[in-house]
């Protein structure tokens, strides 16, 4: 058995600009950062959150397995879609609501069970039926390469972490009216309004630092439904807001798909299919 931690880890690198929202200061809208400590002092550095990454590849995971299933979201009620899509924090408030219950139940078999039936949800954790299922898979910030960060990437910069933000200005018009009552485009009452706002992004170019780390008691079946979702997230990966307008375009430029446990793990889903649909119907059934 295997006691070890796995590490993916390698640079990333921003095709085009990236738009993923911090906070906001009047009609200003920050990047996303994190506060670290260089030289004493509290920098900001702009990264894309963990979480952001984790969730885009559950959703794939997910999709995946409603696909070779043959189901889609709709065809369950609210909790099912929220066991398959969000981890636990909407499935847990749910029940503690409805059922007075807090979902902090241990009963590995029951876990054990699950976790063979719903592999995605052995991965990347989640919380059903009153249990909680640790995830088996880290995942870290996309960090850029710079001289503050190089105690995190490991690697020696000569680049400042601000250096990897630009802006850009947009305006909109308002067609409301602001005066007058006479009917859109009725006279010389409409004024129209234009509105100016802000918004940071990453530069295209940024190069970053990419980290996936399996717990040691990831199983194969458990690895192969990361490589299966990272397969299908590559295929276009996007992260981020306005990627209408060519945001958020990423480059892996490290890291190389296992095809073998990701062929093994969608075998796997079409052989147990049908168990997996039997536990999905009772569970809805259960908790709607």
């Amino acid at each position: 058995m295997q006691t070890s931690v796995e590490i993916f880890e390698g640079r990333v690198v921003a095709v085009s600009e990236v738009s993923h929202m911090g906070e906001s200061v009047g009609t200003e809208q920050k990047f996303n950062r994190k506060n670290i400590t260089y030289k004493g002092k509290n920098v900001r550095v702009p990264c894309i959150n963990a979480n952001s990454i984790r969730g885009i590849l559950r959703r794939k995971a997910r999709d995946i397995f409603l696909d070779v299933i043959g189901r889609k979201r709709e065809n369950y009620g609210a909790y099912v879609q929220y066991v398959l899509s969000s981890a636990g924090k909407q499935v847990k408030a749910k029940m503690a609501k409805e059922k007075g219950v807090q979902g902090d139940v241990i009963d590995y078999k029951y876990e054990q069970h699950v976790r063979k039936i719903i592999p995605y949800l052995s991965m990347f954790g989640v919380v059903v039926d009153q249990h909680f299922f640790e995830g088996r898979l880290s995942v870290s910030d996309l960090i850029p390469y710079a001289c503050q960060t190089q105690f995190m990437t490991g690697v020696e910069s000569n680049l400042n972490v601000n250096s990897v933000i630009t802006e850009r200005s947009n305006t909109t018009v308002d067609d409301s009216l602001v005066e007058g009552e006479k009917g859109l485009g009725e006279g010389d009452d409409i004024q129209k309004q234009q509105m100016r706002y802000g918004q940071e992004l990453l530069k295209a170019g940024t190069l970053m630092r990419y980290k996936f780390k399996f717990r040691p008691d990831a199983t194969n079946l458990d690895k192969g439904a990361f490589w299966s979702a990272l397969r299908l997230f590559l295929q276009d990966p996007i992260v981020g807001g306005n990627n209408r307008i060519g945001c958020g375009e990423l480059h892996f430029l490290d890291l190389k798909v296992n095809d073998q446990l990701a062929d093994e793990y969608e075998k796997y889903l079409h052989e147990t299919k049908d168990k997996a649909l039997s536990y999905l119907d009772d569970l809805n059934r259960r908790w709607g």
